[in-house]
């Protein structure tokens, strides 16, 4: 018998197998399907609007006057994540960054905030990473404040989101620009902040970077970290490494013989370069640039980078895996399937099972302007399922991808959306499972009665976001297998993602025998 078709859900009667549908349709079926001991399998006829779809893109600024961009996401040791980006005269002059932390079950924990304190003419360019201490590091470039053009500073937080220490210069060498940030946690519970700055390698922008220990104090002086100072070296991405150390990339111009090319450099526990500068990038043939890197599981690490007109159309999206000895792992690879015009941007993430992920823009795909999409990758490099899309909302552009790695073996994507929120940009989010669907399913406190396959429209409003969290124990709450066990009590609340016309919810849902579920303890997006 075919599989029967329930929004998210696809029911193969012969087999009782359970599969979910990827993509982004609106459901509305009105349906649960549940396991019983005594009645098998059984579809479930929901009379009120308690079985909906979930996995829906989630507003991340609540200040939305002007432009809001420029988001970089981390992970928290809690579970959560952080979100950081750029907010047009919110804090009274020009450019400002902002903030909003996250729940380990994706919900918005406190009020967005306010991250620099010096407000005068611009701060732009966020970068945001996790600490051992289960608080968080942002950095960013300010214009002027360090007294001539732009400087880097930065701010840590505690495991509470509240500020720990004040706001810091990084660079030392002040002369002209430092700008464009990028910063990454260490091992030892410290971190290094890496930047573009001008003039001071003596031709143009080089790569500088700053060690701090896990109190925030500088640990050591300023140092390049470019060897070749000819023409520009900038854009930094760093990761840590499992030794210890840290690997920096950037593009550099002219140095692989044709334009831009990628390059990279390892450093040891101590901050010592570690070998030699290194040319990432196989193919030369024009500009190859924007890299991100993460570590891997293994020790190594991955970078990805854009690659002008080496898939045949305009810019495309390639990779490179390297072993934990800093050898090249494998040969270089196209990451974007669909390569019609451009695909740019990239931003890469490592996942538990010791694979990873990678995010891009990409010019038409979705049928207007930019749209965000992503690849998964297994712990051998070799790709997990198909290219996926990841914004739902596709009117106009929507930009500038930033993923983070999540405790429970998923990741989030951060990016920012033009119109979306009603006024220029603002940003928004996915989270996906460790499985890498959005993260999606149906619960109900419906009896232990059946139904014939019926279905009933939804008429909760679009954007309303449920919260559901574990009131008694069952392994984490989630369940990967037709055969999983949930919890029998789950506690539900409520959160206001747009001004009017919400509706609420109270009390607990009693689920009565054994119900088939994926993931249990995320929030739920009604996209009805």
């Amino acid at each position: 018998v075919a599989g029967v078709v329930l929004g998210m859900l696809a029911v193969a009667p012969g087999a009782m197998e359970l599969g979910r549908l990827l993509g982004y349709s609106q459901v509305a079926t009105g349906l649960a399907l549940y396991k019983y001991p005594t009645l098998g399998l059984a579809l479930t006829m929901m009379t009120k609007v308690e079985a909906q779809a979930v996995g829906s893109e989630f507003q991340v600024n609540t200040y939305t006057t002007g432009s809001q961009d420029f988001p970089s996401a981390a992970p928290l040791n809690d579970g959560g994540f952080v979100v950081t980006w750029e907010s047009l005269d919110q804090d009274g002059d020009s450019y400002g960054v902002f903030g909003q932390r996250y729940d380990s079950s994706g919900v918005k924990s406190g009020l967005e905030f306010q991250v620099n304190t010096y407000t005068t003419s611009i701060q732009f360019a966020p970068s945001a990473a996790p600490l051992n201490d289960g608080g968080f590091v942002v950095t960013w470039a300010s214009s002027n404040q360090d007294g001539d053009f732009y400087g880097v500073y930065g701010q840590r937080y505690d495991s509470s989101g509240v500020k720990s220490g004040l706001e810091f210069q990084v660079n030392t060498y002040t002369t002209s620009n430092q700008r464009e940030p990028n910063v990454a946690s260490l091992n030892d519970g410290g971190f290094v902040v890496t930047w573009r700055s001008s003039g001071q390698d003596g031709d143009s922008f080089g790569v500088y970077g700053q060690r701090y220990d896990s109190s925030g104090v500088k640990s050591g002086v300023e140092f390049q970290i470019n060897t070749y100072t000819t023409g520009s070296q900038d854009f930094p991405s760093a990761a840590p490494l499992n030794d210890g150390g840290f690997v920096v990339t950037w593009h550099s111009n002219g140095q692989d013989g044709d334009s831009y090319g990628v390059f990279g450099q390892r450093h040891d526990s101590s901050g010592v370069k570690s070998g030699v500068e290194f040319q990432i990038n196989t193919y030369t043939t024009s500009y190859q640039w924007y890299p991100s890197v993460a570590s891997l599981n293994d020790g190594g690490f991955v970078v990805t980078w854009y690659s002008d007109g080496q898939d045949g159309d305009q810019g495309g999206i390639y990779g490179q895996r390297y072993a934990s000895s800093g050898v090249k792992s494998g040969v270089e690879f196209q990451v974007n399937t669909y390569t019609t015009s451009d695909q740019w941007y990239p931003s890469v993430a490592p996942l538990n099972d010791g694979g990873f992920v990678v995010t891009w823009e990409s010019l038409g795909q979705d049928g207007d302007s930019y749209g965000i999409y992503g690849q998964r990758y297994d712990s051998n490099g070799v790709k997990s399922g198909v290219e996926f899309q990841i914004n739902t909302y596709t009117t106009s552009y929507q930009q500038l991808s930033s993923v983070a790695p999540l405790s429970d073996g998923g990741f989030v994507v951060t990016w920012d959306s033009n119109g979306q929120d009603g006024d220029f940009s603002g940003i928004y989010g996915q989270r996906y499972n460790s499985n890498g669907n959005p993260i999606e399913l149906i619960l109900s406190n419906a009896t232990n009665t059946t139904s014939t396959l019926l279905s009933t429209p939804s008429n909760v409003p679009t954007e309303t976001q449920v919260g559901f969290t574990l009131s008694s124990p069952s392994s984490g709450g989630s369940s990967t297998s037709p055969s999983g066990k949930t919890p029998t009590s789950m506690v539900q609340s409520t959160q206001q993602t747009s001004p009017s016309n919400m509706v609420s919810f109270s009390g607990p849902i009693t689920i009565s025998g054994e119900m088939i579920v994926y993931e249990v303890s995320y929030p739920i997006v009604i996209n009805g």
